[in-house]
């Protein structure tokens, strides 16, 4: 005769787990192409192998004549974070496997609250509306340090940038912790 076992049950099997890459299919969306992080953000992707779209305000973005830009991995499209019509724009469809945002205040337009605050927030809110699986933010690794002082010098210095961030990371982080939200 066995004895009975007293340890819990095994959980149900929450099913496959999700994958941990871009499939080869999507396109990876990267939002403010032409900064620095961002052209390395689509360095990254193309390198890869994936599709990449690099995206701006304006639409430019010069790649140069790399393999990627010949054989059509390559394309660019108008977004502007601050608007929810264009991030739908290039956003939906189901093509997208991963949107990385890597836009930021800038001289040459949009200042903190609405890009660093505001722009991550209606990102966050497209990719969850279009079923894009993967938000991929680059932030800074002092935004969640507020007393350190590299945080204090680039808030000083960048007009609120910091605590902008922290503001709408918070609230992308609450959007994607509430199971019920749909963008």
């Amino acid at each position: 005769a066995q004895t009975p076992s007293h340890a819990p049950p095994p959980p149900p099997s929450p099913g496959p787990p999700p994958p941990t890459t871009v499939p080869r299919d999507r396109s990876v969306v990267v939002l403010g192409a032409n900064g620095g992080t961002g052209r390395e953000c689509v360095a990254a992707a193309l390198a890869s192998g994936r599709r990449c779209v690099a995206t701006s305000r304006s639409g430019a973005f010069e790649y140069g004549d790399g393999p990627a830009a010949a054989d059509g991995r390559l394309t660019t499209a108008a977004a502007d974070v601050t608007s929810p019509e264009s991030l739908d724009a290039v956003l939906r469809g189901g093509g997208v496997g991963a949107a990385i945002f890597a836009a930021s205040a800038s001289t040459k337009g949009g200042d903190a609250d609405a890009v660093d605050r505001q722009g991550v927030v209606n990102c966050a809110r497209a990719c969850l509306r279009h079923g894009v699986p993967r938000l991929v933010v680059v932030s800074s690794g002092t935004v969640t340090r507020p007393d350190a002082a590299v945080y204090k010098l680039l808030n000083f210095v960048g007009k609120g940038i910091m605590a902008a961030k922290i503001v709408g990371e918070d609230a992308v982080r609450e959007l994607y912790a509430d199971p019920d939200v749909r963008g």
